[in-house]
């Protein structure tokens, strides 16, 4: 094997056992809110369970971000694993001996949603740890892809496990893959967490000096402090890299003005046409199905030079499809709109993660990924929560419109003046680096 390629069977090694990992946890968290909602038809108590790993892990994922530029990343994503298996089997021994309580389902995807929380911003930490950065983009691709089709397919596995078996043998499918997880990692080799450099202070760049791949991330070296420091360094690093400032609101305007929309497709397609199971199935498969498309695309074509040009364009098109889907009068079309939706979304969704990776200095690398995991799992929730009273009671067209019209605004406004990322091949050779904004 060549020079060139020597990371590779360490990379597929280390994303296979995350990838069967995802599989366990994804077939029993459907399984567990799936089963609370059709053996309580309670609708507050479904809400709560749905909500119950999704919250607790994107709080956690601030003290899990820290964690991993203090601690061993593939100690913390072991011991994470681990952990969550050992709930599980305490929670599949209290339902097999007739214990299904709505509060002992949801505390245990609690404590899922923590080890989540731990795990995710390590694991993210690890990648760029053992990936050349010329090639971060491409296998952020291709795995963003592999969840992907996760999600599509566990959603119908996990009902067939509800028909054939009890609900809690169903639990020991996450300890199985766990195990196998923990097995992969335990036997490969993770660089160990990078510590902080000496402060030096004579070397901070002007403020309105270009913050280019390599620039930004020496001066985050030389200038950001350690581990001890918690989130802060991490949150200063963030606000004062015009490039990953710009990400970070384009990922805002994503999670907080265009996703609302589409997580309430399920509410728009009963509302407005008729209670079809078969177009919420569509809107699924349409979705996820060309995300997977989508992913591979972007791996096979490297994506635009400019990171920050794709981001922009790809969060003006879902947006666009937002107004779209608003308009149209026909069923089948608001479907179909779901396949160019997923086209594009690794132009943003897996984007804007490789951009914080390589940007980010190795010493701050898990809080901020812990820091873009907030972002993603809690801004959504709390937008739909705050606007729940309002969908109820006006139009859904109305709302899409509205939200996708927002959206097409603010990626306007941050349009700007938007200072470029360049990807790490164009700086390598010479390239632009990005400029202030």
């Amino acid at each position: 094997m060549s020079a060139e390629t020597s990371w590779l069977p360490r990379v597929a090694w280390f994303l296979s056992g995350q990838a069967v990992s995802l599989i366990g946890s994804s077939v029993v968290a459907y399984a567990v809110v799936w089963h609370v909602a059709l053996t309580t038809h309670d609708v507050v108590g479904f809400t709560v369970v749905a909500f119950a790993a999704m919250v607790p892990q994107g709080l956690m994922s601030l003290v899990g971000g820290v964690w991993a530029d203090r601690f061993s990343r593939k100690a913390l994503v072991i011991g994470a694993d681990a952990v969550v298996a050992l709930v599980t089997v305490a929670l599949a021994v209290a339902v097999l001996s007739g214990n299904e309580s709505l509060w002992l389902l949801t505390g245990a995807l609690v404590l899922r949603g923590i080890g989540g929380g731990v795990q995710v911003p390590a694991v993210a930490a690890i990648l760029p740890s053992i990936t050349p950065a010329k090639h971060l983009l491409r296998v952020n691709s291709v795995f963003g892809s592999v969840q992907a089709a996760v999600l599509l397919v566990v959603p119908a596995v996990a009902a067939v496990l509800l028909v054939v078996w009890d609900m809690g043998w169903i639990l020991f499918v996450d300890v199985a893959t766990a195990a196998v997880a923990i097995a992969i990692l335990a036997v490969l080799t993770v660089p160990p967490t990078a510590q902080a450099p000496a402060v030096l202070p004579d070397t901070a760049p002007a403020a309105d000096e270009p913050a280019g791949l390599g620039t930004a991330t020496a001066a985050g070296q030389a200038h950001a402090p350690g581990a001890a420091g918690g989130m802060g360094p991490a949150w200063r690093f963030v606000l004062s890299h015009p490039g990953l400032r710009r990400t970070g609101w384009l990922v805002l305007v994503m999670t907080g003005l265009v996703m609302p929309g589409a997580m309430l497709a399920p509410v728009v397609v009963v509302r407005l046409y008729g209670d079809s199971t078969v177009l919420l199935a569509a809107v699924e498969i349409g979705y996820a199905g060309a995300f997977i498309v989508g992913g591979l695309i972007l791996a096979a074509w490297g994506g635009m030079k400019n990171r920050m040009t794709m981001m922009l364009v790809v969060t003006a098109a879902w947006a666009g499809f937002t107004v779209m889907q608003g308009v149209v009068p026909w069923a089948l079309v608001y479907v179909a709109l779901w396949i160019p939706w997923g086209l594009v979304g690794p132009g943003l969704v897996t984007v804007s993660t490789t951009v914080m990776q390589q940007e980010t200095p190795a010493h701050l690398l898990g809080r901020v990924m812990g820091l873009l995991q907030v972002v993603m799992l809690l801004v959504t929730p709390v937008v739909l929560l705050a606007v729940a009273p309002l969908v109820a009671v006006v139009e859904p067209r109305a709302f899409l419109v509205v939200s996708g019209v927002a959206g097409l605004v603010a990626t306007a406004v941050l349009a700007r003046r938007a200072p470029p990322l360049f990807a790490p091949d164009e700086l390598s050779t010479g390239g632009p680096a990005a400029g202030a904004g």
